[in-house]
């Protein structure tokens, strides 16, 4: 795929016009696309992969677990409006790398630093009082299902 700088520019400038209700429109089309994506990748990887599970059946999918995942996309949406703010404020600015090497750099750079800030939270979540709190509820999962990713405490989110 030969993505060039102008058309990266032409979707910007699609999402630039975006109005508010568009924008949220948007953010909660996109973040059910990625909770469908991942639920059926879950779905793809169990039924395609090697037979010899690692648990002995999956956890069930209770209706909390279902509202929860729920609340985790509305979540997920307002940050993504939230990162929209900040772009149309001039606090984000997308970069205007051209090269592949920058872009994989790029990429590779925010991959490692979100990793490494999950595993921060991560850490922070088992403290005593925080665990009982906010991260308890995502433990109740033993084993996993297809909604274990998004069971979440929302202030976890």
């Amino acid at each position: 795929m030969n993505f060039t700088q102008a058309e990266l520019s032409g979707y910007l400038q699609v999402l630039w016009q975006f109005s508010w209700p568009q924008w949220m429109i948007f953010s909660l089309i996109a973040n059910i696309f990625l909770y469908l994506f991942s639920i059926g990748l879950y779905v793809f990887i169990e039924k395609t992969c090697r037979k010899s599970q690692l648990q002995e059946k999956n956890h069930p999918v209770t209706g909390s677990d279902f509202y929860l995942s729920l609340l985790t996309i509305l979540c997920n949406s307002f940050v993504m409006l939230l990162g929209a703010l900040l772009w149309k404020k001039g606090w984000i600015v997308p970069g205007q790398t051209e090269s592949v090497i920058g872009i994989i750099g790029e990429v590779a750079v925010l991959l490692l630093l979100m990793d490494f800030l999950m595993y921060l939270f991560h850490f922070a979540a088992h403290l005593p009082l925080v665990y009982k709190v906010l991260h308890g509820k995502h433990h109740e999962h033993v084993s996993t299902n297809l909604l274990s990713l998004f069971v979440l405490h929302p202030l976890e989110t």
